[in-house]
């Protein structure tokens, strides 16, 4: 059988510090060095496998937090771009609209009575030449106008102002289902149920 070693040897070049410390303990506990090597190196290892497993979720932990915000940062730019489309749109309208009643100026109308057709007519004939370049506030000025119409009781230009906005891409749900809604209502009034229903 190999010798135990007896004693730590501290001069430079020879033991490591860790090493000669455990070859003291093994001396003053009487336990063989080798075993108590053995469990020092099991105790490292189990040590090194508890910080690889601690990194490995802090990683997982980072790596879903990131995600969650780049997730987060998408869905907020998403909502910024539609409050910014929702709040073009108001203004374009709230515009258009002015555009629509300067025609019942007095000084215009030059002591003529002015009819709602004819500020409705007048609105529908602007929207291709003003809001051209601007297809969603268009669209939903051809609903507004359309379901003025409807209710007015003049179905045709109601109808025609409608299926243009429905016909306009890149609308929300939320425009294109009042849109559908719209059309349905108009159908209805003319008793065409099924189309309707479609709608």
């Amino acid at each position: 059988p190999d010798a135990e070693p007896l004693a730590a040897d501290l001069r430079p070049g020879t033991d490591e510090p860790r090493l000669a410390v455990l070859k003291l303990v093994a001396g003053l506990l009487g336990v063989p060095y080798d075993d108590l090597r053995r469990r020092e190196h099991v105790r490292r290892q189990k040590r090194l496998a508890l910080v690889a497993s601690a990194a490995t979720i802090g990683c997982v932990v980072f790596g879903a937090l990131a995600a969650t915000a780049w997730i987060a940062r998408g869905e907020a730019e998403r909502q910024r771009a539609l409050a910014e489309q929702q709040s073009h749109t108001a203004r374009r309208t709230a515009a258009f609209l002015k555009s629509l009643f300067r025609v019942s100026d007095p000084s215009e109308a030059r002591g003529n009575s002015v009819t709602a057709r004819e500020i409705l007519d007048r609105g529908a004939r602007q929207l291709d030449t003003e809001l051209r370049n601007e297809p969603l506030v268009r669209a939903d000025l051809s609903a507004t106008l359309g379901e003025v119409y409807t209710s007015l009781g003049l179905l045709k230009p109601a109808r025609g102002l409608l299926a243009n906005a429905l016909g306009t891409s890149g609308q929300s749900p939320d425009a294109v289902s009042r849109q559908h809604a719209a059309l349905g209502t108009l159908e209805v009034l003319q008793g065409r149920y099924a189309e309707a229903d479609r709608m």
